[in-house]
């Protein structure tokens, strides 16, 4: 079993539609009892031809990985990172999360990536939302290789279907859209961005989102 592990609001929806959309993923969706039903869990990985492949969010499930990771090996986890400012917007004006709790919980994803990827080097890929947008096809491309299946162009066909078609044929729906990049400069709340950025400024630098 793989994994794609981000924050709330923090982009793994889109990458998680894209790979649901090729027949050759199993795509379990959400799931956070994978540590109660192994048998459960580890029959499907024997019996499916798939690659099968589960979303956590890390606050969800902050010690449970590293369990997950030795239990389902060889497994591969693919953590996708999005601006904490950006993902202060979501969570603040979406949700009404506190601005220490923002910052807790992306500090961990991105102390959980440096961390993990220590031990397992070839196992652990990181994906910025933002190349995603950008550069969609290049970077899914590096996310098949990852996971060992061949790109193809139909994993991104459904992002030029209509919305309803959209929503019937993958899990959430999620689109392409540039101007999710850098919403936090047009914020109302700057105190809550200025808080956020100072809190998690030290792993902004690490991933290359502040000199």
């Amino acid at each position: 079993m793989n994994f794609i592990v981000g924050s709330l609001h923090g982009g793994t929806s889109l990458p998680a539609d894209l790979l649901n959309s090729d027949k050759r993923i199993f795509y379990l969706g959400e799931r956070y009892d994978i540590l109660e039903k192994v048998d459960e869990y580890k029959k499907i990985v024997r019996e499916t031809s798939k690659i099968v492949i589960d979303k956590v969010l890390i606050h969800e499930f902050p010690l449970g990985l590293w369990e997950a990771k030795e239990i389902y090996s060889p497994s591969k986890i693919l953590f996708v990172v999005r601006d904490s400012r950006d993902v202060a917007v979501s969570q603040h004006g979406r949700g009404g999360r506190e601005l220490q709790w923002i910052s807790w919980q992306w500090n961990l994803l991105v102390d959980h990536y440096f961390d993990i990827k220590k031990k397992f080097p070839d196992d652990i890929e990181l994906m910025k939302y933002e190349d995603l947008i950008n550069d969609t096809e290049e970077t899914l491309g590096d996310i098949c290789r990852f996971f060992g299946i061949q790109f193809s162009m139909d994993l991104i066909k459904y992002l030029k279907m209509t919305p309803e078609t959209a929503y019937n044929n993958i899990t959430y729906g999620s689109k392409i859209v540039k101007n999710r990049i850098g919403v936090y400069n047009s914020y109302e709340h700057q105190d809550v961005i200025n808080g956020v950025a100072f809190r998690t400024s030290l792993n902004l630098k690490r991933m290359g989102y502040i000199e």
